[in-house]
């Protein structure tokens, strides 16, 4: 695969070569009749990152999921790895199979940097990805579950993020979903005229508070009466209980829904009367279910129903794209010129270790040199090797950001392990202590001498 990450591609847990996959689906093919039943948080979180690191084939595991997406990153060295997530995923949510994407190599590091940018988000240039990407990263490191390959990559891509939202305009909008369903509101209603119901006590919550202060009436409510007046401190809401705001829908031209809760909040049944009014629902999973019994003139939208409109400044658009490819590229070239030292480190050490053998055997041969003689002559075999290394090194270090197809390559030459191709000498091939006669490439090679 071409692009291969140098640190992505380190030996993990069974000893092989790893490298990272992403499964998962978001908004952009996947519903929120769908998505609603695979988003894992808290304990269910953390949870499924133990189950995932229960697999032997798997090294590392970061899982992202918002109301906008369920993402699972893994660093193995087995493709194999990516059933156990698959079969997490379709667990949540059997009907969700069809909906799975799976993305590696660069296509994968350009959608994660995308991602925390906010250029994936269904409101382009929202800043709460961010933080959710950072937690992400959190309950994966409390876990046990982040290694060094994904620490390396979801670093980049948070750098990348924090990047585009400081030097470009799509990143000074302050996009948020509350933000856009104020303004979705403001097109059908005069919302200086609107009685407005806010229902949860989280962030979009008070966002929410924040965007429709300028209403003739504001009421928050919540399951827990305490959660609902420390928001609407500040901001001339009225506090009313859960059961007390359903029991007087009807009254509300607006209502907002955005909680936490796993069940429905609102149902068609709580609505009465006919409208205008207008219904948000801003959670995952969906807090409101009305089938098909409302009332004439009311409106619900969920959550994939409420989107910003994209940016129209292409040149805007245009930098934000070229600045994640060139911080894409960056990543890929350090971690392809990190994956070149073990391959030199290898090398080294079986060179040094073939001149301590060949030195060792002309040892009586050298026994009439001189001790300055024997000094020169040691110096001159360092001398030829650091000669032959310093271009090599050079050499391997343009490929890895030129051409990574030709650091595979110097890897199954060059580097030890269970694909070692050398040493395998003729002195060695019936000693069976030799321990790269015992190797797979070690096998094939003996079997094409054999033949030949």
């Amino acid at each position: 695969m071409a692009g291969v990450m140098g640190r992505l591609r380190q030996p993990g847990r069974r000893g092989g070569r790893v490298s990272l996959f992403e499964i998962g689906v978001d908004h952009h093919g996947c519903p929120v009749t769908v998505r609603e039943a695979m988003v894992v948080t808290g304990e269910a979180e953390l949870q499924a990152l133990r189950r995932l690191m229960e697999n032997p084939l798997i090294d590392e595991a970061v899982i992202l999921s918002t109301c906008a997406r369920t993402e699972i990153y893994l660093s193995s060295g087995d493709d194999a790895a990516v059933t156990e997530a698959r079969a997490l995923l379709q667990q949540l949510n059997p009907s969700s199979v069809p909906y799975f994407r799976v993305r590696r190599g660069r296509e994968l590091v350009s959608h994660l940097f995308r991602v925390a940018a906010g250029i994936e988000s269904q409101i382009v240039g929202e800043h709460e990805i961010g933080g959710q990407v950072r937690a992400a990263v959190a309950h994966a490191r409390e876990t046990g579950a982040l290694g060094p390959a994904l620490d390396s990559l979801f670093r980049a891509a948070i750098r990348c993020g924090r990047r585009i939202r400081r030097d470009t305009a799509i990143g000074q909008v302050d996009a948020s979903v509350a933000r856009t369903a104020s303004k979705m509101a403001r097109n059908h209603l005069d919302v200086h005229q609107a009685s407005v119901l806010v229902i949860g006590a989280g962030r979009i919550a008070r966002l929410l508070l924040e965007e429709l202060a300028d209403a003739c009436e504001l009421t928050v409510a919540n399951r827990s009466l305490g959660s609902a007046e420390s928001i609407a401190t500040g901001t001339g809401a009225s506090v009313l209980s859960l059961h007390e705001a359903t029991a007087r829908l009807d009254q509300f031209d607006i209502v907002c829904c955005a909680t936490r809760a796993r069940t429905p909040v609102l149902e068609a049944r709580h609505f009465t009367r006919p409208g205008p009014k207008l219904v948000f629902d801003l959670s995952v999973p969906r807090n409101v279910t009305v089938g098909d019994g409302l009332p004439p003139g009311v409106m619900v939208y969920d959550i994939d129903a409420v989107r910003a409109p994209a940016p129209r400044d292409q040149e805007d658009l245009a930098l934000v794209d070229s600045i994640i490819s060139a911080e894409v590229h960056d990543f890929l070239s350090r971690e392809s010129i990190q994956r070149v030292g073990p391959i030199i480190h290898a090398l080294r050490a079986h060179v040094d270790e073939v001149r301590q053998s060949e030195l060792d055997r002309v040892a009586k041969r050298l026994a009439g040199l001189s001790e300055r003689e024997r000094s020169l002559t040691l110096e001159l075999t360092e001398r030829l090797i650091d000669r032959m290394f310093h271009h090599l090194v050079v050499r391997l270090r343009l490929a890895a950001l030129t051409d990574p197809d030709l650091i595979k390559a110097a890897e199954f030459f060059f580097a030890h392990g269970e694909d070692s191709l050398f040493p395998v000498d003729d002195a060695g091939a019936g000693d069976e202590s030799n321990p790269h006669i015992d190797s797979p490439m070690g096998r094939r090679l003996q079997e094409t001498r054999t033949l030949s």
